[in-house]
């Protein structure tokens, strides 16, 4: 399998993976909530400061904290970017059939 066939295969599984109610309604809506467990954001209406808000946090806690938060957009920025890889190499792959169909060796008129 070549790798353009393995970014296709690797970004369709993915894909399929994120359309599934598990994905859908308990993985990413868990990540999501990991997320903003530390740095804070709005649910049910109301706005928390996350982790990294509250008064009594050392300087090495808050460290552990961010380092952990970066984690998880890291993982969440890879799953997303098969698809967005798998997505690129279809389009390379079809202009380069494209160009295929318009280029020839052969050259009318030319012995």
């Amino acid at each position: 399998m070549s790798e353009a066939q393995e970014i296709i295969v690797a970004g369709e599984q993915i894909k399929a993976m994120m359309d599934t109610q598990g994905w859908k309604k308990h993985a990413e809506p868990l990540l999501d909530k990991m997320i903003r467990d530390v740095i804070g954001g709005k649910e049910a209406g109301r706005w928390d400061n996350g982790s990294c808000g509250e008064k009594n946090i050392t300087d090495f806690d808050l460290q552990q904290l961010i380092a952990y938060k970066a984690a998880l957009v890291n993982f969440h920025t890879a799953v997303y970017q098969f698809i967005d890889d798998m997505e690129t190499t279809k389009i390379a792959l079809r202009d380069e059939n494209e160009n295929k169909k318009y280029n020839s060796d052969y050259e009318p008129g030319v012995d």
